[in-house]
């Protein structure tokens, strides 16, 4: 008797330990199903997201909302949140972040996207996996290619010691865009090294100008009106525009 009783405890301890569901269907059989279904597995965008990133040639995010996918396992209606993995990116994009945000919910949202330097527009993939189902969920990402505006730079001398500097563009600018051009200017007593002169030209125009006065400095005080100027390459201080890349037309 004791022996019976004890294969009866095993055969229920076996029967506990199991990684397997077992019920009755509808016609009486037993079926048997496994926790790991992957049909459990749900692993998807969600309904109002896009499933798509757009970047501008600086790395700046373009579209108006990023996407939500849904990842979880359900489980006799019980929901157990699975955060996706990254899996590849495209070479160009440092990092992906990807966060929680709500109850089986996850944003995915590239970090550090790189200047695009060509004017080609590029395109690749983020493939995320869900651990357990190994499901795969790719999103697109496509970043537009640089369009060069060139700047154009003219000093004019308007009268003694007195210089309007003026910035052209090839195409008006769509946001503010400061430059900066440093130079010399020196007459037969000496020099003044290391001048800047600071130009904006403003959203949707396509010329800026300065003016420097000199009349009145050390220099010219002391040693009479400059006879001449050099001029170094500008650089672009602070720009709005997310549509144009910049580059200077040689004048130093």
């Amino acid at each position: 008797m004791k022996q019976i009783l004890l294969f009866f405890i095993l055969v229920v301890l076996y029967s506990c330990n199991t990684d397997d569901e077992s019920w009755r269907d509808i016609n009486g059989s037993i079926a048997t199903k496994s926790i790991n279904d992957t049909n459990n597995y749900y692993f998807d965008f969600y309904s109002l997201s896009i499933s798509k990133f757009d970047f501008d040639f600086q790395g700046n995010f373009l579209s108006g909302s990023i996407p939500y996918v849904s990842s979880y396992m359900n489980i006799d209606g019980e929901i157990f949140d699975i955060k996706p993995e990254l899996i590849s990116k495209p070479i160009w994009v440092d990092s992906i972040i990807i966060n929680q945000v709500y109850i089986s919910t996850f944003i995915t949202f590239p970090d550090g996207v790189d200047k695009n330097i060509s004017t080609e527009d590029r395109s690749g993939e983020i493939v995320l996996k869900q651990s357990g189902s190994n499901k795969m969920l790719s999103v697109g990402i496509v970043q537009k290619g640089s369009i060069e505006n060139a700047i154009n730079i003219k000093l004019t001398t308007l009268y003694a010691n007195h210089y309007e500097f003026t910035a052209t563009t090839t195409y008006p600018v769509k946001g503010d865009v400061t430059i900066r051009v440093p130079f010399d200017i020196y007459n037969d007593g000496g020099e003044m090294k290391d001048e800047t002169v600071q130009i904006i030209i403003a959203k949707n125009t396509s010329t800026g100008s300065s003016i420097m006065d000199y009349n009145g400095c050390p220099l010219v005080y002391y040693h009479g009106d400059i006879k001449g100027y050099r001029l170094y390459e500008g650089k672009i201080w602070s720009t709005a525009d997310n549509i144009y890349s910049y580059n200077f037309v040689r004048y130093w």
